[in-house]
């Protein structure tokens, strides 16, 4: 524990007190259990001299101990996440003089590093315990922190990060879920994934809006996890390291396929400078597009494709002109959606006319008689073979199905290679009815403090 004004006398019992946290229940009963998995030890003090553990008197007594990590932005302020700072008991943000700030040293059992007090802490307004959305938080410093270099953040519409990009990804703790801690700075790299891969783990929760993926290799075994929330997930630009996230929460840690999930950093950076002073920023590319171009079949009326699909990936159809469009799995399972606009850049939820995700091979749809343009999207739940056909007489006046505005979806499994970045507004709410059964989560084992 560190105790305000006597570090160097109790600093060394911080590795003994974390293993008595994670083993009273009450670690487990706030969630701080945030760890690096599959990372590598950070042995330089001065690598990344922003980063910073936030440190939580839990009891009231003086005694503080590590629960979530934090970044240097400015002399005075440091970049978490809300829920860090958020006291749902009692849904409220924490006492200032409840939490504390050390930096300086990558070795918590160390007592070469310095603890700063607290003025205020700053969740967001919108921050939503129940979703984890706009999770992101500023802590105020009592007195300016001017020993150390501060990380950069990215300006609105920044594009940081981009798909595919390393991020770098960093805390401490466990290294592997539900296994011991570790008293020193881990980091590790991810490759930040499409929010249509992510999404359908996150069903209930993921707004790409507001947060991005980040990890979910096949193989594993690589992630942030409880415990480290509200560190950094930084991209190199301009040989400079631009917190491009904030991790959030996750599924488990280090899983087959499972991403974790990042505070879209960009997104507030109007609100964090309306707080801050003297921070650095990156303006970089704005408004970069996701992907560069659609590409879209007609399909004339009364004619069929047979092709594939991979899991995750997604082809369109112009149907213009059909009253009924029949989607037949052969192998595996596609599904279809019906929207009136190729405007993909711009679609919304309220385009949508017809979702169709049946677990028999048949996914069919009507289309009003009195229609415009009419594309589909075929969307691959699973690898699939399939066969698409339009015709003009209504063989089955009961397939449409509304899709109803707002609904959730989930699907578990996907691997995107392009997908453009309003189509995943369709996924996120298309694919709710049939995919959450199958992949739904256990809040219980969410990486988050709620």
């Amino acid at each position: 524990m560190f105790e305000l004004g006597q570090l160097h006398r109790r600093a060394k019992q911080v590795a003994l007190c974390i293993v008595l946290l994670a083993t009273s229940g009450l670690g487990h009963a706030n969630d701080f259990n945030h760890y690096i998995v599959g990372g590598r030890v950070v042995n330089d003090d001065a690598k990344y001299p922003f980063m910073a553990s936030v440190l939580f008197d839990r009891l009231g007594s003086g005694a503080f101990t590590p629960g979530c990590g934090g970044t240097l932005i400015s002399d005075r302020f440091v970049l978490t996440a809300a829920h860090c700072i958020y006291n749902n008991d009692f849904d409220r943000p924490r006492s200032a003089d409840r939490i504390a700030i050390y930096v300086g040293e990558t070795n918590l059992s160390s007592d070469d590093g310095r603890l700063l007090r607290v003025k205020q802490v700053l969740p967001h307004p919108d921050y939503d315990r129940t979703t984890s959305r706009n999770d992101i938080g500023l802590i105020e410093l009592e007195s300016p922190y001017s020993s150390a270099s501060v990380a950069v953040i990215p300006t609105k519409n920044s594009s940081v990060p981009v798909l595919g990009e390393p991020g770098l990804v960093m805390g401490w703790g466990a290294i592997s879920e539900g296994g011991g801690i570790s008293t020193r700075l881990r980091e590790v790299t991810l490759p930040v994934i499409s929010n249509a891969r992510c999404f359908p783990y996150y069903v209930n929760a993921f707004d790409s809006r507001l947060g991005f993926c980040a990890g979910g290799d096949l193989a594993g075994g690589r992630d942030s996890c409880q415990g480290d929330s509200g560190g950094p997930l930084l991209v190199l630009r301009n040989s400079e390291y631009v917190v491009a996230g904030i991790i959030s929460y996750g599924q488990g840690c280090g899983r087959s396929g499972v991403p974790g999930v990042y505070t879209r950093v960009e997104n507030y950076s109007e609100w964090i400078k309306s707080f801050t002073e003297n921070t650095f920023e990156y303006s970089g590319q704005t408004d970069a597009p996701f992907v560069e171009e659609t590409t879209v079949v007609k399909l004339d009326v009364n004619t069929s494709i047979n092709t594939d699909i991979r899991v995750g990936q997604v082809a369109y159809y112009d149907v213009t002109g059909a009253r009924q469009v029949n989607l037949t799995s052969h192998e595996g399972d596609a599904d279809m959606f019906i929207i009136d606009d190729a405007n993909f850049e711009e679609i919304s939820s309220e385009l949508v006319r017809c979702a169709s995700q049946q677990t028999t091979p048949l996914d069919l749809c009507v289309i009003d008689e009195n229609s415009g343009n009419a594309y589909a999207v075929v969307f691959g739940f699973s690898d699939a073979d399939y066969t698409i056909s339009t015709q003009l007489v209504v063989s089955n006046p009961n397939g449409v199905q509304p899709f109803g505005v707002g609904a959730q979806s989930s699907s578990g499994g996907l691997s995107l290679g392009s997908i453009n970045k309003p189509m995943i507004w369709l996924l996120l709410g298309l694919c709710f009815i049939r995919l959450s059964k199958s992949f739904g989560y256990n809040k219980s084992i969410l990486r988050s403090l709620n």
